[in-house]
């Protein structure tokens, strides 16, 4: 199954965009989801490392335990600011921030890292080498109870060198991350 944004969602302005001024990597991919927007909204706030999980590749991304396939109650409040851990050993307060949230329309993450020690960066500072990424999942309801989930990363480093390297490592791994994500996000949202 294709995971292919159409040229139209690849070039629209999305919530998020305006973090990262001229990024040095842009990916957009999207899936058709047999359910309603509010059907699939929960399976994204529950996201995380030890939370729900990221619904990829478990024994990468959430420490081998399974991802939920269920919706779990007690991740369904979210607010700006909550952290997402990326990986198990993530220390408190790193990995990906809420930075933005619309019930049943979109869920904004972000990361803002100094390089080369990935510590995060504290807000209101501005580091002088540093890796800055968001990733927005943005619900778009269609007709008969149809939903298309557009997924974006923009990634933004300084100095800006370091994006070359760095994109040819990270976007094709991404990809196949992604790739399975969107998959089973579409296969718990619609029930199967």
């Amino acid at each position: 199954m294709k995971i292919i944004a159409s040229r139209v969602e690849k070039s629209r302005r999305l919530p998020g965009d305006e973090l990262i001024d001229d990024p040095q990597g842009r990916v957009t991919y999207a899936i058709t989801i047999d359910a309603s927007p509010a059907e699939i909204f929960p399976w994204l706030k529950q996201m995380g490392c030890q939370r729900a999980g990221w619904y990829s590749y478990d024994r990468l991304d959430n420490g081998g335990k399974p991802s939920a396939e269920w919706i779990i109650p007690e991740l369904q409040q979210v607010e700006v600011g909550d952290y997402f851990p990326a990986t198990p050993n993530d220390p408190p307060g790193s990995g990906f921030r809420v930075t933005d949230i619309k019930e049943n329309k979109y869920l904004l993450l972000s990361t803002f890292s100094r390089l080369p020690s990935m510590q995060p960066v504290e807000a209101g500072e501005q580091p002088e080498k540093y890796w800055r990424t968001t990733w927005l999942f943005f619900l778009e309801p269609l007709e008969k109870r149809r939903t298309r989930l557009i997924v974006r990363n923009n990634l933004g480093y300084k100095p800006r060198w370091v994006g070359i390297p760095a994109n040819l490592m990270i976007l094709p791994i991404h990809f196949i991350m992604q790739r399975r994500q969107l998959l089973n996000i579409k296969e718990r949202a619609e029930g199967r």
